[in-house]
This record gives structure tokens, C-alpha cells and sequence, in this order.
């Protein structure tokens, strides 16, 4: 977990918040459009979604069932519908259902957010398969300001992890003016050109990434305290 402040700007005049919020979980997804119309925030810019985004072409996958029709399951990804062992494939698939995939580009373009608007924020938690989903939004990824990602030892950062998964992502969005830190509480450790040997082991942490070109400012002050925390 990590805490950090942004920087407040007192040049950009206020503007309406457009907020996407995707999640394949269907109690999930239906408690959270609940929530949504409950508290009238679906009449102020937040816009809930079902797909499960990945780098294909759209489709279908299985997902899990939650637990007894309840939200919020911990942990849950399309990987836990599929099984190796063929004598366990038919029983995970009792417990689970098809949902709508989809990349991230692509559901940017079909919500029509316009292309020469910067994306402030984007939060993606998938449980292992973040990477993919970064494959399949680099367009995205382009006009976003900030980035944070989810690394653990689940999905393809396990399943690839002899490929540096992990170093091929921060390549890749250092290659888009990314600078990528690991987020701790008031605290930051870079990872952008300072990549170590023991970073290829499989652990759970945040991962935060700025665009340099698209939030200097912050940059800038993300920078200033990496150097601080390396410096304590």
C-alpha cells in the first residue's frame, strides 16, 4: 500500500470527472451499478462496465462464479476457469460463466472518449494479467498520465516469469516516456533504468509509472522522492 499527494494545479480551471470502472465479477459488477445509481454518481461521470480486457481480438472467456452470488471476491481471474488436468476442467467450469472480453483500446474507442483528451488515471488490478492488458491499450497507455499496476506471483507474471515479464513491461512504457517506481508508503524505489537482478523474483507489490512528458510536475516530484527515500 502507498500513500502519495498529488500535486494541486492552480492553472487548469475545474472540469467534469468522467470515471470507467471495469469488472468481470457479474455480483460484482451488479453491486457496484447499484451503488452507482444509489448514490446518482452514474448521473455524474461514473460509467460501470462487464468485460474481462486482454490483448485479443473480442470474445468471450470464462470467469468465475462468485461465492454464493456475493461481490467483491478477492483474487478471482479468467485463469482459475482453466486447468491443466483434464479431470479437473469440468468441475471449474461449473462454477464459472462467459463474459465479454475486449481490449483496452478498443473499449476506449467504443465509450468514445475523445483522443485528444489525456487520461489522468488509470488503476488496473487483474490478478496476473496486467501486462496483457497493457499489450492491448498501448494507444491508451500513450495519453495517459498516470499508471499503476498490480505484481504478484498469479497469471502471466508466474507463468512467464523466465521472460523478466515485469522488465519487458517498464521497457516497454519507458519506450512511451514512462518513468515506473515500486510504491511504498510515502516512499518510492525506481525501476526505470535501475533494474536489479533480484526484481525477476515473483512478489506482490504496486507498481507506479508517470508519464514524463504528460505530468512533469508530478514527475518531477516522484523523482524528488525516490531520491529522498534512497537517500534515508
Amino acid at each position: 500500500n502507498h500513500e502519495y499527494q498529488f500535486p494541486s494545479s492552480t492553472t487548469t480551471p475545474p472540469r467534469n470527472a468522467l470515471v470507467y470502472c471495469v469488472e468481470p465479477l457479474t455480483a460484482t459488477y451488479s453491486a457496484l451499478r447499484e451503488a452507482a445509481q444509489h448514490t446518482k454518481y452514474d448521473q455524474k461521470g461514473l460509467t460501470i462496465l462487464q468485460y474481462a480486457l486482454n490483448n485479443n481480438e473480442p470474445n468471450y472467456t470464462l470467469f468465475p462464479k462468485a461465492p454464493n452470488g456475493t461481490g467483491g471476491a478477492e483474487k478471482t481471474s479468467t485463469g482459475d476457469c482453466f486447468s491443466r488436468r483434464p479431470s479437473r476442467q469440468a468441475r471449474l467450469r461449473e462454477f464459472c460463466e462467459p463474459i465479454p472480453t475486449t481490449r483496452l483500446d478498443l473499449l476506449v474507442d467504443q465509450v468514445g472518449l475523445n483522443q485528444q483528451r489525456i487520461i489522468d488515471v488509470l488503476l488496473i488490478d487483474v490478478e496476473g494479467w496486467d501486462f496483457e492488458v497493457m499489450k492491448g491499450g498501448k494507444n491508451t497507455l500513450r495519453r495517459t498520465a498516470y499508471i499503476e499496476f498490480e505484481y504478484n506471483w498469479r497469471g502471466m507474471w508466474w507463468e512467464t516469469k523466465a521472460d523478466k515479464p515485469l522488465l519487458q513491461a517498464v521497457t516497454m512504457l519507458d519506450e512511451m516516456d514512462f518513468t515506473c517506481y515500486w510504491a511504498g508508503k510515502s516512499q518510492l524505489w525506481r525501476i526505470t533504468g535501475c533494474w536489479l537482478k533480484h526484481y525477476e523474483g515473483v512478489f506482490w507489490s504496486n507498481v507506479v509509472c508517470v508519464n514524463r512528458v504528460h505530468a512533469p510536475k508530478l514527475a518531477e516530484s516522484m523523482e524528488d522522492l525516490f531520491i529522498q527515500t534512497i537517500a534515508k
